[in-house]
């Protein structure tokens, strides 16, 4: 039986934070307290889904298998829940867990799952958990760029944050100012660009090889649009040293295919009028721009035509990528 003191502390992690105490309190009734010691799993990859946790207190580290052998993809503290995923998709264990401190838990079944996601609030923050962790399991995709070399591209992550802000750094004034329209970018936009659901907001990187731990060299990402659910804004950005390789045409091609999974036909872009790289990817579309404001020029393009900048055998690895993550987005949002 769940004590007073741990229902209350469901109340204060920020997963609850949108929901009412009293439902986290009578739900947590239905969980059961676990503990866990040092170097102790709480779950193996590949195990049976049969439960779900909410770490109290302690810390664990959570492995995925990319190659042949395990990376370590995140770490649980008070407030962290997981087992989620496979209880959604019913499938085995995604990761490992493997215990650093000595962790209390509660543990719960799928029925106190579905119960969780029945509780006002939860389930808008649970959905950009359980979307960043498929996004952070899903493989890496290679991608051969014209000149023979090979780039690997993955969905972007909330973790990304220092990755992004280094490549910001090392942009050139110039390429600063076409990008964002500025030479800086203040903490809260990069914030912003972080802060990814995988429905509204899809965020794809480009890394310099298809290596987990290669450094990113470009971004991008596609925004919906309030007024019209068929539109979204694209950006991108890419650091000096790559630019001018044809990575923006594969970053727009990967971006086409997931917004064709989640019902977005046009793209839509502001672009200064003499940023000529962005404007002429644009233009293979057929863009008809028009004046939003002196040097400043708005367009709007089908975005079905980019997928076959791409080969088929890209073109479907990046479905597959972008399905699941967008399945398990889109479950939990709606």
């Amino acid at each position: 039986m769940v004590g007073s003191m741990d229902a209350k502390a469901l109340t204060d992690f920020d997963l609850f934070a949108d929901a009412a105490p009293a439902d986290i309190a009578a739900w947590a009734q239905r969980l059961t307290p676990v503990s866990f010691g040092t170097g102790e799993p709480m779950m193996r990859e590949g195990g049976v889904s049969d439960a779900f946790y909410v770490v109290l207190s302690g810390e664990a580290i959570v492995t995925h298998r990319v190659g042949p052998a395990p990376e370590t993809v995140g770490t649980l503290r008070s407030g962290s829940i997981i087992g989620e995923l496979g209880l959604l998709r019913q499938r085995l264990r995604a990761a490992t867990v493997l215990v650093t401190n000595p962790i209390t838990a509660l543990r719960g079944d799928a029925d106190a799952f579905a119960e969780l996601l029945a509780i006002a609030g939860v389930r808008p923050r649970l959905s950009k958990i359980v979307a960043g962790r498929l996004a952070g399991f899903a493989p890496i995709t290679p991608v051969p760029l014209k000149h023979g070399h090979v780039i690997g591209m993955r969905a972007g992550l909330p973790s990304d944050r220092p990755y992004l802000a280094d490549a910001i750094k090392r942009m050139s004034a110039e390429s600063l100012h076409r990008r964002f329209f500025s030479a800086g970018v203040p903490d809260h936009l990069i914030d912003y660009l972080v802060d990814i659901d995988y429905v509204d907001h899809f965020s794809w990187v480009a890394l310099e090889s298809p290596s987990p731990d290669a450094t990113p060299i470009g971004s991008c990402r596609y925004i919906r649009s309030f007024e019209d659910r068929r539109k979204a804004e694209v950006a991108f950005g890419i650091v000096d040293e790559w630019q001018g390789k044809g990575i923006g045409t594969v970053l727009i091609g990967a971006l086409a295919i997931a917004a064709s999974i989640t019902g977005i036909t046009t793209f839509t872009a502001t672009v200064l009028y003499d940023n000529q790289p962005m404007r002429s990817i644009f233009n293979r579309a057929g863009a008809h721009w028009t004046h939003l404001e002196p040097g400043v020029l708005n367009t709007e393009v089908p975005a079905a035509g980019y997928r076959d900048v791409l080969s088929p055998g890209v073109q479907q690895r990046l479905a597959t990528v972008s399905s699941d993550i967008i399945w398990g987005a889109g479950t939990m949002l709606f």
